[in-house]
């Protein structure tokens, strides 16, 4: 299982959001299983998210895929993201 982490600051979360929205099933598609967004409660425009993806090549070609800073960017992104692969060594259920 891998995971991208991704970390963006919006000039609008509202707007970001309903673009980030539109695009679900095409991430889906693309083998993305399921994603969480937080904001940094001192600045809600300031966003961390994590997706889990089916395997770390599906994550790493969404993650190195120039289109997504380009698309993120076009959403409202203040700056590029900052985009990392995670491949998750250990669960443990708290």
């Amino acid at each position: 299982m891998s995971h991208l982490i991704i970390h963006v600051t919006v000039d609008d979360y509202a707007h970001w959001r309903s673009i980030f929205d539109e695009s679900e099933d095409r991430r889906k598609g693309i083998g993305s299983e399921s994603e969480l967004i937080f904001r940094n409660p001192d600045n809600l425009n300031q966003l961390t998210i994590l997706f889990k993806w089916e395997n770390e090549e599906k994550a790493r070609t969404f993650g190195e895929n120039p289109k997504l800073v380009d698309a993120m960017c076009a959403a409202g992104a203040t700056s590029p993201p900052e985009i990392r692969l995670l491949n998750l060594t250990k669960s443990k259920t708290m």
